[in-house]
């Protein structure tokens, strides 16, 4: 009995120690740009028809100036978080918003500090 207990013990200490990858959306250290995507009341269905719900797997996609292109999942509380060297993105979504577009819709990532966005679905105009 008392192997099996310091055989369990050791395959736990094991498993600690290998680590897990990082769910998305969750911050790692070397991450400089992060935030949340507040996502708005949904689309008006018309009477007696269902209404579909509004799309929970989004991707947001950062662009760079040189075309580059740099995807983080967002999270079901709207939580992202990724690693971008410093310049200029512009940042949409995948699937595109029905209707709608993301605001702010570029940001700047400096040399140093990190960054952190709120961003949201705003109706195109």
């Amino acid at each position: 009995m008392t192997r099996v207990r310091v055989a369990v013990a050791g395959i736990l200490l094991m498993a600690s120690a290998c680590g897990a990858p990082s769910p998305p959306g969750s911050t790692n250290a070397s991450d400089n740009v992060s935030g949340v995507l507040v996502r708005g009341p949904a689309a008006t269905c018309p009477p007696d028809e269902p209404c579909d719900p509004p799309p929970r797997a989004t991707t947001l996609i950062f662009t760079g100036s040189d075309g580059a292109q740099f995807r983080v999942h967002v999270t079901e509380n709207g939580a992202f978080s990724l690693h971008l060297s410093p310049g200029q993105y512009s940042i949409t979504t995948a699937p595109p918003p029905f209707g709608g577009r993301v605001e702010p819709a570029a940001v700047e990532v400096p040399q140093n500090g990190p960054v952190y966005l709120r961003l949201r679905i705003a109706r195109s105009p």
